[in-house]
C-alpha cells in the first residue's frame, strides 16, 4: 500500500484556509498596475470574417466575475470568493461590514468589501451586494420564476444555499442565504432543476 505520509485528505484540503493575499504574486503587477482598459489592440495580420467588436462599458465593477449571472431583468448578478477579504468595491456608508474571524491571527475582523455585485445593463451602474459565506467553487442556475439559486461554496460556505431575486423582482435585492442547510459541505457540484 501507498504510503499517504505528509498527504492531506481531500477534507482536509477543502476546508483548509489560502495562503494570505500578502503572499500572492501578481502576475503582471510589475508591469502595469490598476485596472485593464482594454487599450490600443492591434488588428489580426491574418484575414478574420468576425464583423463584431468587443466594447468596455464599465472600466471598474469592482468585483472579479467567478460567476456571473444575466438575470432576467436584464441585470447582471456576480459574485466572487469571500476568502481574501477584499475587493475593489467597498461598501457604501451605511452597509454594514461582515464579521468574521481569523483563525490565523485569532482576531474578530471586519470585511467592508463587496464580494457580489448587479450590474444594470441599460443605467451602467454597479450596485453591491452582500454575500456572508463564501461562494467559491459554488454552482447556480435560475429558477423559472427568476430566482438565482447558488448551492455550495467554499469553508463556512460549503453547506450554504443563496437565493438572489425571483417574483419580487424588487430594485434592492440582496442575496439571501441559508448556511448549514446541505448535509455535506458541496464543493463543484453540478444543480439542475426539473420542472
Amino acid at each position: 500500500m501507498p504510503s499517504t505520509k505528509g498527504t492531506k485528505s481531500r477534507r482536509t484540503m477543502f476546508f483548509t484556509r489560502f495562503p494570505e493575499i500578502q503572499n500572492i504574486p501578481i502576475i503582471g503587477a510589475e508591469l502595469k498596475a490598476g485596472v485593464a482598459d482594454g487599450g490600443n489592440i492591434a488588428m489580426p495580420d491574418f484575414e478574420t470574417k468576425y464583423l463584431g467588436k468587443w466594447e468596455l462599458i464599465n472600466k471598474q465593477s469592482g468585483v472579479s466575475a467567478m460567476q456571473i449571472n444575466l438575470m432576467p431583468n436584464n441585470k447582471i448578478v456576480v459574485y466572487d470568493a469571500t476568502v481574501y477579504r477584499v475587493s475593489r468595491l467597498p461598501y457604501p456608508k451605511g452597509m454594514p461590514c461582515i464579521q468574521w474571524h481569523d483563525d490565523n491571527l485569532k482576531l474578530d475582523q471586519e470585511d467592508c468589501f463587496a464580494h457580489s455585485m448587479e450590474y444594470d445593463i441599460e443605467t451602467n451602474q454597479v450596485r453591491p451586494l452582500t454575500v456572508k459565506t463564501d461562494p467559491w467553487c459554488s454552482c447556480g442556475g435560475l429558477t423559472p420564476d427568476g430566482t438565482l439559486v447558488v448551492a455550495g461554496g467554499f469553508a463556512d460556505g460549503g453547506k450554504t444555499s443563496r437565493y438572489y431575486g425571483g417574483q419580487l423582482d424588487c430594485q434592492d435585492c440582496d442575496w439571501r442565504e441559508y448556511p448549514d442547510k446541505l448535509k455535506e459541505p458541496r464543493c463543484f457540484i453540478p444543480l439542475s432543476s426539473r420542472y
